[in-house]
């Protein structure tokens, strides 16, 4: 089995649903039973006081407590189509996936109407719970769930240890992307995000994880355009990041590194890290990482 491929499949779906294509959307009149195929998506839908209308989930729909009770018709990988056209849904909501694109085409075949969005950056995921809000009738609640998400992001960044220290960026590099990464590296502190164990796979620049390192002012030291590189400890040690966040959805146990890199190493949960309402606070765990290991 290919594990790494596996790893980057369970953390596309568990926690950011990414889209590689345009956003489509079928308008509903207020629907009043609704699916949702990626947890984020599932979280959104309760922050927005439309919980009660979610009848069906994925299995790895587990926040709210609510959602674990609910029906599931998906997993990482795959959707049953037949038990998401058994619960006769008005619409249900996920994100386009190569992976998935039959299972879609069946579902609009049995004309159930469908909102595919994209979560690849943090700003896509503002303007996806925008589309989702409006989507369900919640338009002005959707909007002040964004103004809350980006106040509470914004004062994360604000508090970051660089912040006490005057501009993060100056000025003279800020324009000049070479520059910029080689002042970051120098300046800031640098970060590390695991995902994987087995083989070790990484977060680089080009993922959610990547946009979210920088809104705290760090910096990533994967570079590079491979979404989620392997890497390897011999890596770990040329770069000698800060901090290595560890998201990986093994045990301690199997994050076999030596004693020099596993002091920096500082677990959190995956699932805190979702594109949806509670990613605010998972920032603030991840910056406060970043100042106690000062």
């Amino acid at each position: 089995m290919n594990y790494k491929i596996l790893y980057i499949a369970m953390v596309i779906f568990y926690s950011i649903g990414i889209s590689h294509a345009a956003e489509i959307g079928e308008k509903v009149a207020q629907p009043k039973r609704i699916i949702s195929l990626k947890p984020n998506i599932t979280e959104i839908l309760f922050a927005l006081g439309v919980g009660d209308k979610v009848v069906g989930v994925t299995t790895w729909c587990d926040y709210p407590a609510e959602a674990k009770k609910l029906p599931k018709v998906a997993d990482y990988i795959s959707i049953n189509s037949e038990k998401v056209i058994a619960l006769e849904p008005d619409l249900v909501i996920g994100s386009k996936e190569n992976s998935l694109k039959g299972e879609f085409g069946v579902l609009k075949n049995a004309h159930i109407d469908t909102l595919l969005l994209s979560f690849r950056t943090i700003d896509e995921m503002y303007d996806s719970i925008e589309k989702m809000a409006e989507a369900v009738g919640k338009k002005e609640a959707g909007k002040n769930l964004v103004t809350d998400m980006r106040a509470v992001i914004a004062s994360v960044a604000k508090r970051s240890p660089e912040s006490t220290q005057g501009t993060a960026t100056p000025p003279s590099v800020a324009r000049n992307d070479s520059n910029l990464r080689t002042y970051a590296l120098t300046h800031l502190r640098t970060l590390l995000i695991l995902v994987g164990h087995r083989p070790l796979v990484a977060a680089g620049d080009n993922t959610f994880f990547g946009g979210i390192i920088k809104a705290i002012g760090a910096a990533n030291i994967v570079e590079g355009n491979t979404p989620y590189p392997t890497i390897n400890t011999e890596f770990i040690l040329a770069k000698g990041p800060d901090i290595i966040i560890d998201l990986g959805m093994g045990s301690e146990e199997t994050l076999d590194l030596p004693e020099i890199i596993k002091k920096k190493v500082v677990r959190l949960d995956m699932s805190d890290f979702r594109a949806g309402p509670r990613l605010g606070n998972a920032i603030e765990k991840l910056a406060l990482s970043l100042r106690v290991t000062k």
